[in-house]
């Protein structure tokens, strides 16, 4: 009779700790489903860099009928590693400034 009252208690003490886990379980689930924007998403944000290689081709110098030198230039976008790809991404030159040659500032 003690043997069939200790199963009891036991399987009793089974049935509330499953449930228990369940429970935080289904809470923890119902948690990541409303706050993942909140800590995921920004992680994972794309963030873009302009970068510019002076040293290889993306810059070419040509002279112009006029007498003038005109300048093309290529900008690359690089995304940062781990980052999602970026969608519809336009990219806007707001200024445009002369550097200094280092040959002509020594001349």
């Amino acid at each position: 009779m003690l043997l069939d009252h200790l199963r009891t208690i036991l399987g009793s003490a089974v049935d509330t700790w499953a449930t228990v886990f369940v429970a935080i379980g289904m809470v923890g689930a119902v948690a990541y489903a409303l706050f993942r924007d909140l800590f995921v998403v920004p992680r994972r944000r794309p963030k873009l860099d302009l970068r510019f290689d002076h040293t290889g081709n993306d810059q070419v110098v040509v002279g112009t009928a006029g007498g003038f030198e005109a300048a093309y230039v290529r900008l690359r976008v690089a995304n940062g590693e781990g980052k999602d790809t970026a969608d519809d991404v336009v990219v806007m030159v707001t200024e445009v400034r002369r550097l200094e040659d280092p040959e002509r500032a020594k001349a």
